[in-house]
C-alpha cells in the first residue's frame, strides 16, 4: 500500500491501417518526419484520442521534498510521485488505479496452468539514453531486482505469493517473458504488472559492485535513466524538482507527434497545502487538489478566474488513529493492545464535527479499512461501527477495568493514569484539526493528550526505522483491491506499524511481542485470499476482514474524504481520478495548455 477509465486502444485494425497508410504518404509529400518513430512499430505507439498542443510547462507541487529517486526503495508519496514518472511498467493503470491496457508491454496471455502471464514487450522501445529497451531488461529486472528482497523495500511481501515466494520468469524470446507463481494467485498480474523496469545495461554493474542501495539517490540526477514520460533534470532541495520530457517515449499521438506534450514538469515544493492554495490563485500552479475548507473559496471564484473547480468522488486513501503497540513506554503498550480501550476511543471520536468542521461536509464516515469505493466494500460495516458516543466510551473502559481518580483524569486497573502523546505530519491541516478534535473529546473522557505534529520525513522515520511514537493520526493510500493492504495487514509486512514484528523492526522486543488472535485471523485472510481465483469467494474474505477490524479496531477508522480538484481551465487533457497520486499525472503524457 502507498498512496479508472479505459485505456485507449493503441493497436489498430484493418481500417486504421488503411488510414494511416495514406496518412504515410501524405505526410512523405508534404515532408513530415514523424518524430523519429519507424513506421512499422508506429501502429502499437498510438495513443488514438489524444490530440494536444507540443510544448510548454506544467507547474504542480509537492509538500515534501522526496528522499530517493530509486523505485526499490521508495515508500512515501513524495518520492513514488515522482518515480512514477521516470520508470514504466509492464500493465497501465487508469485514473481510479484498474488495470486499462498495457504499457511496456504490448499485451498478455494467461498460462495453461492459470497461474501466470506470457507478457510481450513492445518493440522498439528504448531508454532515455536512446539504448533498446527488451524483454532482457524485463527479465533482469524481475529476477535481480524485485524477486530479491535485499534489492528492494515494502515491495517483495506484496509481489510473493500466500507463502512469502516469490514468482519465476523465464525469456522466451527476444520480445516476450514468462512469469508464473507456483499456485494460482488472484492479484498478480496487478502486483507483477505494477512494478517498474530497469535499465540492465546501467544497473547491473551498480547491482554487481554493490552500490545498489546508494544509486539514484537524491544526488545522482545526472545518472537517471528511465523509460517515462520524463525525468528528473534538476533537484533543489525546498525548492524544486524538475522533469524533462524523455525523447524516446513510446507513444505518439494521431499526428505523429511523440508524446508527452508538455517539454517540463516542475514540482514546486511548498510546505502545507495553504502556500499551495495561494500559489495556485497567483497562477504558479496549474492544478491543485484543495483541502475541503479551501474549496468553497476556489469553488465561488472559479469562474472569474477561469478555473476548473470540481469533485471527483471518494478516495482509496484513507484516515485514521493508530496505536503503538511497541510504544517505548510499557505503560502505553498495556492500554494499546487492549481492544476495549481502543475501542472506547474510537466511540469518543466525533465524526460528524470532523465532516463539518475539517471537511465542509465533503466527507463521510469512514468505519472499516476498505474505501466505499472499492467493489469489495461491505455496508454491512457501518452497523458495527461505534458511534459517537461518550457515555458508551466511558462504560466501555469502566468495563475494561478502568477508573477515574477524584480529578476526573483516567487511570487503569495499575492505578496508573492513562496519558500520551498524539502526532501527525506538521502542516496537514485537516490531520492537525482531527488531532485537536481528538485532544478534546478523548479529555471528556479524562485522557490527557498531548498533540505534537512533527516533519513527513521523520514520522515516515518514525513509522518505519526507530518507532519512537506512541499515537499518531496519518493515513495509507489504497485501491480497488484490498490486496493493496497486505504489507500493512499481514503480521510479518513491512508496514505493519501498529504491532512491527521483531524480524521487520528491530525495536520490536520478541520476548515481548503478542498477537491477539483476531489478527492472526486478518493476517490468514491475506494470505489465503490471494489463492481464491473466485471473486465472490474473495469478496466474503475481505467482508470478514473489515469485520475483524472494526471490531478488533487495531487502527480506527475517522473520515472518508472526497477528492476534490481545482485547475486553470487553459491544461486540458486532464480527467483527475478518485484514488491516483498525483491526480492528474496518471496521463501525463496527454496533458497540454490551450
Amino acid at each position: 500500500m502507498r498512496i479508472s477509465a479505459v485505456l485507449p486502444k493503441i493497436k489498430g485494425g484493418k481500417n486504421m491501417k488503411k488510414a494511416f497508410s495514406v496518412l504515410l504518404v501524405l505526410c512523405f509529400l508534404l515532408g513530415i518526419v514523424f518524430a523519429g518513430i519507424v513506421p512499422s512499430e508506429n501502429l502499437q505507439y498510438i495513443v488514438e484520442d489524444v490530440h494536444g498542443k507540443v510544448g510548454g510547462t506544467l507547474y504542480y507541487y509537492s509538500i515534501s521534498d522526496p528522499k530517493t529517486f530509486n523505485p526499490a526503495f521508495a515508500q512515501e508519496t513524495s518520492s513514488t510521485d515522482i518515480t512514477g514518472i521516470m520508470w514504466d511498467s509492464l500493465v497501465d493503470f487508469g485514473k481510479n488505479d484498474d488495470i486499462r491496457g498495457g504499457n511496456l508491454a504490448l499485451d498478455w496471455e494467461v498460462t495453461p496452468e492459470g497461474n501466470g502471464w506470457t507478457f510481450t514487450i513492445r518493440k522498439g522501445l528504448q531508454w532515455s539514453d536512446g539504448h533498446p529497451l527488451t524483454a532482457e531488461d524485463v527479465y533482469w529486472t524481475f529476477k535481480n531486482i524485485w524477486f530479491v528482497p535485499e534489492n528492494c523495500l515494502s515491495t517483495y511481501d506484496v509481489i510473493t505469493d500466500a507463502q512469502g515466494r516469490p514468482p519465476q520468469i523465464e525469456k522466451l524470446d527476444e520480445n516476450r517473458v514468462k512469469i508464473w507463481y507456483r499456485e494460482p494467485y488472484a492479484v498478480g498480474l496487478r502486483q507483477i504488472g505494477g512494478v517498474q523496469v530497469f535499465p540492465k545495461h546501467i544497473v547491473e554493474p551498480v547491482l554487481a559492485a554493490g552500490k545498489w542501495k546508494e544509486f539514484w539517490t537524491l544526488a545522482d540526477v545526472n545518472k537517471l535513466v528511465g523509460s517515462g514520460p520524463m525525468l528528473v533534470s534538476e533537484y533543489l532541495p525546498d525548492q524544486r524538482v524538475v522533469l524533462k520530457r524523455n525523447p524516446y517515449y513510446f507513444r505518439v499521438d494521431p499526428a505523429g507527434n511523440r508524446l508527452p506534450y508538455f517539454d517540463t514538469l516542475i514540482f514546486i515544493s511548498v510546505p502545507n497545502l495553504n502556500t499551495a492554495q495561494l500559489k495556485f490563485e497567483a497562477g504558479e500552479l496549474d492544478y491543485l487538489a484543495p483541502q475541503a475548507a479551501q474549496y468553497p473559496n476556489l469553488k465561488a471564484q472559479a469562474a472569474a478566474k477561469k478555473w476548473d473547480v470540481g469533485i471527483c468522488g471518494p478516495t482509496y486513501s484513507t484516515l485514521f488513529l493508530a496505536f503503538n503497540q511497541h510504544s517505548p513506554t510499557k505503560e502505553q503498550q498495556y492500554w494499546f493492545r487492549n481492544k476495549k480501550f481502543r475501542n472506547a476511543l474510537s466511540c469518543a471520536i466525533d465524526r460528524e464535527t470532523m465532516i463539518e468542521v475539517i471537511y465542509n461536509g465533503l466527507a463521510q464516515p469512514q468505519w472499516g479499512p476498505v474505501s466505499p469505493a472499492s467493489p469489495f466494500y461491505d455496508p454491512a460495516v457501518e452497523d458495527l461501527a461505534a458511534t459517537f458516543d461518550i457515555a458508551k466510551s466511558r462504560a466501555i473502559l469502566k468495563e475494561a477495568g478502568f477508573t477515574w481518580n477524584a480529578e476526573g483524569k483516567l487511570i487503569d486497573d495499575r492505578g496508573i493514569q492513562v496519558k500520551f502523546l498524539l502526532t501527525t505530519n506538521a502542516g496537514n491541516n485537516q490531520r492537525e484539526t482531527a488531532c485537536n478534535l481528538m485532544v478534546d473529546t478523548f479529555g471528556q473522557i479524562g485522557i490527557d493528550v498531548i498533540f505534537n505534529p512533527i516533519d513527513f520525513n521523520t514520522l515516515v522515520g518514525a513509522l518505519t526505522a526507530t518507532g519512537n511514537w506512541e499515537t499518531m493520526v496519518m493515513g495509507l493510500t489504497g485501491g480497488p483491491d484490498p490486496h493493496s493492504g497486505s504489507n500493512v495487514n499481514r503480521i510479518d509486512g513491512d508496514l505493519h506499524f501498529w504491532n512491527i514484528h521483531p524480524d521487520v523492526g528491530t525495536w520490536a522486543d520478541p520476548d515481548n511481542y503478542w498477537i491477539s488472535n483476531e489478527e492472526w485471523q486478518i493476517d490468514r485472510i491475506f494470505r489465503d485470499q490471494v489463492r481464491e481465483m473466485d471473486e465472490e469467494a474473495r469478496w466474503q474474505m475481505f467482508a470478514d476482514y473489515q469485520r475483524l477490524f472494526v471490531e478488533e479496531a487495531p487502527l480506527v477508522y475517522t473520515v472518508q474524504a472526497l477528492r476534490l480538484y481545482a485547475k486553470k481551465a487553459e491544461l486540458k487533457g486532464t480527467d483527475p481520478g478518485s484514488s491516483s497520486s498525483p491526480p492528474i499525472l496518471w496521463n501525463l503524457w496527454g496533458l497540454y495548455r490551450e
